[in-house]
């Protein structure tokens, strides 16, 4: 560990201070002279590794108090972490950054929390890797993922990093081996909806009220970014079937208005609108493709003006509660930067060609460039 991160110096000033003895009485106890103590609190030399013991019981604290190590951190810590690292990324050459992230995580190596967030941190942002580099990203953070599941005794957490490793596994092709880890774990009888909606009656039927309306919301919410996740999938599937096509986005738009969507959760929307642009252009209906370009790009500078934090609205009132209880709270999982990089890259998909030397689609790359700029 870098010597740089302890606080053993400082420390060693605060506790002689507050026990208050002398520099000398440290030295006649520990057995070696004043000058060395005087050179240990400048932080111009470091005491031998068998006398450290020895201080933290002259001092009455543990080696980790001694030296100002935690191997745990707050959700305010890691929350700190992510957010400027995120911009860290979106600012500096992608190596350095990644280079802090190693750093971290071999110093709060026992932080399960704080692992799968870097693990997180790192995926959102490994394509902005050397190509030949990315491989051992992934495998890199599938590592960590497999840490927490092996260790960590939250079952959220594991479940979290099983998820990960999942999307990691898909990337890099191991599909049927994604298929034999995850299809165990879908019931048909789909028991955790059930055991969802029996956790909302108990609540309600013990008096607790508000926690009843809570958790139907946030059950409500989260089956509501579901459907607009699968609806782009399910897009996909059909992208040479225009009828079939065509009555996806038709109903899932019909949900994405219902529920104000674009409003709640502009990125899921984002998603799948860009979805509908590539089976547009893939089928020559430009005027339609146009419509959501310009919308596509004007979703991406608000985010990109805004930030793209969690919140609800007057229907989902209760969400920023249980947004709190995230590692990151309402923060956005990507700087505001790379965000706005990737919109200017998504206008440049071949899938999109159809588009390109048409003036509107034109000015509306012009825009993210400016803003970039």
């Amino acid at each position: 560990m870098n010597t740089n991160m302890l606080r053993l110096s400082d420390n060693l000033v605060r506790l002689r201070h507050e026990k208050g003895v002398t520099q000398e009485e440290v030295a006649d106890f520990i057995g070696v002279t004043k000058a060395s103590v005087s050179k240990w609190e400048k932080g111009q030399s470091l005491p031998d590794i068998l006398l450290l013991p020895q201080l933290a019981a002259y001092f009455d604290v543990t080696l980790d108090d001694l030296m100002g190590y935690s191997p745990w951190l707050s959700v305010e810590q890691i929350r700190k972490i992510y957010v400027d690292l995120s911009a860290d990324f979106a600012a500096l050459p992608f190596e350095e950054v990644y280079g802090k992230c190693q750093m971290l995580v071999k110093k709060y190596y026992s932080c399960y929390p704080f692992l799968l967030q870097m693990g997180l941190l790192c995926f959102n942002h490994y394509m902005l890797a050397k190509p030949e580099r990315q491989t051992d990203i992934l495998k890199d953070i599938e590592a960590l993922c497999s840490r927490i599941e092996q260790n960590s005794r939250e079952p959220g957490l594991c479940n979290e990093a099983l998820i990960v490793k999942m999307m990691i596994w898909l990337i890099l092709g191991r599909y049927a081996d994604a298929v034999d880890t995850l299809k165990p774990m879908i019931n048909r009888y789909n028991l955790y909806s059930e055991a969802q909606r029996l956790l909302i009656q108990a609540y309600y039927m013990k008096g607790d009220v508000h926690q009843a309306e809570l958790s139907t919301q946030v059950a409500m919410y989260s089956h509501l970014l579901d459907l607009a996740a699968n609806g782009t999938t399910f897009l996909a599937f059909y992208m040479d079937d225009l009828e079939k096509g065509t009555e996806i986005i038709r109903r899932t738009n019909t949900v994405i208005s219902e529920f104000d969507l674009k409003t709640l959760n502009l990125n899921s929307v984002l998603q799948f609108d860009y979805q509908c642009i590539i089976f547009y252009c893939a089928h020559q209906k430009l005027p339609e493709a146009m419509a959501l370009v310009e919308a596509f790009v004007s979703g991406s500078l608000t985010i990109a003006n805004k930030g793209a934090f969690l919140h609800g609205d007057d229907f989902f009132n209760h969400l920023e509660e249980w947004f709190e209880e995230f590692d990151l709270g309402t923060n956005p999982p990507r700087d505001t930067k790379f965000v706005q990089d990737s919109a200017l890259q998504a206008l440049e998909n071949p899938a999109l060609s159809p588009l390109f030397e048409l003036k509107e689609f034109k000015r509306q790359k012009e825009r993210l460039e400016r803003k970039k700029g």
